[in-house]
Order: C-alpha cells, then sequence, then structure tokens
C-alpha cells in the first residue's frame, strides 16, 4: 500500500488477549513490532501526565517558558513514582491478573506511596508504608 508516497506494508496478529491487532509499517515486520510495544512505554507516561495521574491539562497554562518548566517538574515527578512503585513492588509484590498484569501500574503504586507519604507528614502521622524521607531516598543509587 502507497500512503503519501511511501511504501508500507500491514500485518495482522494477535495481542496476549486474543485481539488482532493491524500495524502498518515500513522496513522490516519484528523491528515494527518490537517499535510498537516500546509505544507503551510512552503510553503510560502521556496517561499519567493527562487522566490517570497529575491532570496536566487542568493547569490552563498557555506561556510556553511556564509550560516548559511545569512539564520538566511533572517528567521528574513521574520518574519518581516510577522509581518509588519499583520499590513498592519489591518490598510487597502484588498478584497478577488473568490478564497477565497487576492491578496497577508501577507509577500508580508510586503516586498512591508518595500521596499516602505527603498526607502523612501533614498530620504527624505514620501509616504502613514508606515515610516521605525514605521515598525521598528512590533517587539514591
Amino acid at each position: 500500500m502507497n500512503i503519501y508516497g511511501v511504501k508500507l506494508r500491514v500485518l495482522a496478529c494477535k495481542n496476549h488477549k486474543g485481539d488482532i491487532l493491524y500495524l502498518a509499517y515500513h522496513g522490516r515486520a519484528e523491528k515494527a513490532i518490537r517499535r510498537y510495544a516500546l509505544r507503551w512505554g510512552c503510553e503510560t507516561m502521556h496517561q499519567a501526565m493527562k487522566s490517570r495521574g497529575f491532570h496536566l491539562e487542568d493547569s490552563h497554562v498557555t506561556d510556553t517558558g511556564r509550560m516548559t518548566t511545569l512539564f520538566g517538574v511533572v517528567v521528574l515527578a513521574f520518574v519518581w513514582c516510577c522509581l518509588i512503585g519499583e520499590q513498592e513492588e519489591d518490598r510487597e509484590p502484588t498478584e497478577k491478573l488473568a490478564h497477565g498484569y497487576p492491578p496497577k501500574s508501577l507509577f500508580r503504586r508510586g503516586l498512591d506511596a508518595l500521596q499516602r507519604a505527603l498526607r502523612d507528614l501533614g498530620f504527624g502521622k505514620r501509616t504502613s508504608g514508606p515515610s516521605f524521607i525514605q521515598l525521598l531516598a528512590a533517587f539514591v543509587p
């Protein structure tokens, strides 16, 4: 098939749920499938920045400089939440559901732990999870 002068191939394969995935690609099929799989890391970050985490669009920031700063801070927060999520998973592993994935992403586990720690910090109480200071240590190699 030709789209805007670019010769593309189309492949169809089944995902782990048995749904058919159609993929238009240029080049080798194996490489296209690997690239498509990498896309889900970007998709997770995009969802975290919007409806499943930071609600970035609710900021209504329109100035380019301010948006760049806000975006940089949110990306750091995303990485921090993922690191905390990995630590949480190491500390207390979750069982995978029938579809083979855990009930919460590493990002979501980290965000939930960070929210609990910040809430507890404000009220001066301690729950079963790690403290805010312990979560700061996520950046220490």
